[in-house]
C-alpha cells in the first residue's frame, strides 16, 4: 500500500509519494486508497479537505505518467485471457 489518502495530510501527498516514485523496487505500481466514508459531512470523523487530497494524489501520479489500470480489465492492464469451461463428456 503506497498511500491512504484519508490518513495522509493534504499538504503531505506529494512529498508521500516522490520517494516511493524514485525507488525502483516501489516505483512500478503507485496504490492510492481512500476509504469513502470520509466524504459523507453526517460522518463523525469526516474530512473536510478529503476530494482535495484524492485529487492532490490523483494529479501527482497522472503528472508522473502513471495511468490507471482496474481490475476488470485484466492483470495489470494486460487482456484476460477467455477462459473455456471444459465439458465433460456424455
Amino acid at each position: 500500500m503506497d498511500i491512504v489518502c484519508n490518513g495522509t495530510p493534504l499538504d503531505q501527498i506529494a512529498p508521500t509519494l516522490e520517494p516511493l516514485a524514485k525507488d525502483p523496487n516501489q516505483a512500478e505500481i503507485m496504490d492510492l486508497f481512500t476509504h469513502e466514508q470520509y466524504f459523507w459531512p453526517f460522518y463523525a470523523n469526516y474530512i473536510a479537505d478529503h476530494p482535495q487530497r484524492l485529487d492532490a494524489a490523483i494529479r501527482w501520479v497522472t503528472e508522473h505518467g502513471y495511468r490507471p489500470v482496474f481490475l476488470h480489465e485484466g492483470f495489470l492492464g494486460a487482456p484476460t485471457p477467455s477462459i473455456e469451461t471444459p465439458t465433460r463428456p456424455g
